[in-house]
């Protein structure tokens, strides 16, 4: 049952990039098959020829004969000659094709998945980051690495028929010589597959030791705190490990591979040696002796090829698995077959009611193992990756995890509700689950028990892309687009791009008019370094974050943590208009900056995935409790200091 598993899965796999190179050119796949074909055939066709320019000079009187013969022998060279060139030509257009085909779906793909998990959970992002890389040059290694597998097997197709006309039962030795050759290099190139994508997270922190120590964000605080030794190490020991396995994987292969050749070389030997005992039959001229002796050794040859190319072949499929897995993907929330509508524009109601959540996820305890079927004498391979992956899984628990990545109950029977055009802030320590409230009432998630409701309907029975586009959310992880300032902001609602007068009031409302009066090309300026444009600070590039929340007609504005980067002065300048820039819809913010939390009309605070008070700023300053407590140190922290805005 596992053999077949292990069988059926690279092939639904090779079915799915088939498609996929397919679709990207039917006429330039037809002729790369009719290539194929010619490539296959002609061995066969110089392998006859060869015998009959032999058996043509031995007979004096066949000499015409034996010149026909080879120009039929040199046309199949030219001709092979030209078939590469212009497979060559078709391969590359075809991969290239392919690639845009395959992204593209893959795109599709990952466009199509709504929630987060697949984003968030270690097990696919591993897979995810893997399947990025791998979406560039997979689909020219398919396409070249498959069709040298399918020319070999079908031109030894022909070879083995030649051999079987002469002696079945050679023709079967030959092949079962081979075989043990092919088993044992599939069977190590599986291993070391294994190897390569059970261990993916070790190879991912080694790149990420590597990207820091070479990295120009991080560049200053390497040199300051003296940290180039400390990430080489890293580096360095993440591969010492993972190399000593590999080399031990190899070792055995290669003695193995010595072996199962040396089986293989003897059965081509021993073809031989049955074809020139058969050389004093009359029924076999020179011509025949030759073309037998030549169809042996192209036959072992294409053998040995065949098993090479096989395994790397299925390396290949097994690698596309992972594009299986997403293009199949289960969607990771429900959605409606008919969403229902939130009803008219406006302010959105929103209702918590006994919402209870954990994140379906932990980080594995220990990664996929090889296979336990595995000979003995690979158990100290197996036995080292244990090892590592213990010590993996051991750095990782010693580090802090954050809100979204708890891997125990976030949230615990939490119920509240915001009215139309209410103004309520979230306060609480990390890890009290506010960002988790954010995320399921943004559908990432579903809930486990209770209900969420918007406009008084329950949201899994809501229109998804409606639900979303009423929100406008600055999230704690703004993105930072590569691109000009003006779609930096117009993100927020792209069919505005043009309207500048929306453009201009989502720039003001974040306090970006100094900022763009001082760019050399104004909203036109390309901004983030990828591509030489103007570098921004963690606080300007917050307020485009806001303005791009501004660009929206929503009724529901989400800000978590929407004054993080920016300084207090920053903060009070843009806040004091709060109340202008929010009026007309329900606000949730979540922050940490009590100046910005006394703006909201309620405040809730947070405390082990429960609400612990909620009330007015001064309600809650006068129960003397949690919010008390955290307000009064923070204002502590501003003692002594010439501005305080809170």
């Amino acid at each position: 049952m596992w053999k077949m598993k292990h069988i059926q899965e690279p092939l639904q796999t090779a079915g799915l990039l088939g498609k996929m190179v397919w679709k990207s050119g039917p006429w330039l796949m037809i002729c790369m098959v009719f290539f194929m074909l010619i490539e296959a055939g002609a061995p066969l066709i110089q392998l006859y020829a060869s015998k009959e320019m032999i058996d043509g000079i031995v007979e004096q009187e066949a000499v015409i004969h034996a010149e026909i013969w080879a120009v039929i022998y040199a046309g199949s060279l030219v001709m092979i000659s030209v078939v590469k060139s212009l497979e060559k030509w078709v391969k590359a257009m075809l991969s290239e094709r392919s690639m845009i085909t395959v992204n593209s779906l893959l795109i599709d793909a990952f466009d199509r998945i709504p929630g987060m998990r697949f984003f968030e959970d270690p097990k696919y992002r591993d897979r995810l980051e893997t399947l990025r890389d791998r979406s560039t040059w997979l689909p020219s290694q398919f396409i070249n690495i498959s069709s040298n597998l399918v020319t070999a097997i079908m031109s030894l197709a022909g070879v083995v028929l030649i051999i079987a006309y002469l002696s079945p039962v050679l023709a079967f030795i030959l092949i079962l010589s081979t075989a043990p050759f092919a088993f044992v290099h599939n069977h190590y190139n599986e291993m070391e597959w294994e190897y390569h994508k059970d261990y993916a997270p070790v190879r991912r922190r080694a790149a990420y030791a590597r990207h820091i120590l070479l990295g120009r964000r991080s560049a200053k605080e390497v040199r300051l705190f003296g940290l180039g030794s400390f990430f080489l190490d890293l580096y360095q020991s993440a591969f010492k490990g993972l190399y000593s396995v590999l080399r031990n994987i190899q070792v055995r292969s290669a003695r193995w591979s010595v072996l199962t050749g040396f089986l293989s070389g003897a059965g081509t030997g021993l073809g031989y040696f049955w074809i020139l005992s058969q050389s004093h039959s009359s029924s076999f001229s020179v011509g025949d002796i030759s073309l037998y002796l030549g169809a042996v050794f192209q036959l072992s040859a294409a053998l040995r090829d065949i098993a090479k190319e096989g395994a790397d072949t299925f390396d290949i499929w097994r690698m596309g698995r992972d594009f299986f897995l997403f293009m199949n993907a289960e969607k990771d929330i429900r959605l409606p077959s008919n969403g229902e509508s939130l009803g008219d524009e406006g302010p959105l109601a929103v209702e918590f009611k006994n919402v209870t959540f954990r994140y379906p996820f932990r980080e594995a305890a220990a990664g996929s193992r090889v296979n336990e079927a595995e000979a003995d004498e690979d158990e100290e391979d197996l036995d080292m990756l244990d090892e590592l992956e213990d010590e993996e899984m051991r750095q990782h628990d010693e580090q802090p995890q954050s809100d979204d990545m708890h891997s125990g109950e976030v949230l615990n029977r939490i119920s509240f509700s915001v009215s139309p055009g209410e103004r309520i802030a979230i306060v609480g320590a990390n890890g009290s689950g506010k960002t988790t409230l954010i995320k399921l009432l943004c559908r990432f998630y579903e809930y486990d028990e209770g209900e969420i409701k918007v406009n008084g309907k329950d949201i899994r029975q809501v229109d998804l892309h409606e639900l979303r586009n009423r929100m406008a959310v600055v999230f704690q992880e703004f993105g930072k687009y590569e691109l000009s300032l003006r779609h930096n902001i117009a993100i927020g609602r792209t069919e505005a791009l043009g309207d500048e007068e929306k453009l201009s009031a989502a720039a003001r409302s974040a306090k970006l008019e100094t900022i763009i009066e001082g760019l050399p090309e104004g909203l036109e300026t390309m901004i983030g370094p990828e591509w030489g444009g103007t570098d921004f600070s963690g606080g300007q590039w917050q307020r485009i974050a806001l303005a791009r929340s501004f660009m929206k007609d929503a009724g529901l504005v989400i800000l978590d943590e929407p004054a993080a980067s920016l300084d207090i002065r920053a903060e009070y300048d843009i806040f004091r208009q709060f109340h202008s820039f929010t009026e007309g819809k329900t606000v949730i913010m979540i922050s940490h900056r009590f100046s910005t939390v006394k703006m909201a009309d309620r405040i809730l605070v947070l405390k082990n995935g429960r609400i612990a008070e909620e009330g007015s700023h001064q309600e809650l300053m006068d129960k003397n409790g949690e919010y008390s407590r955290m307000f009064r140190m923070q204002a502590k922290s501003f003692q002594g200091r010439d501005e305080v805005y809170c």
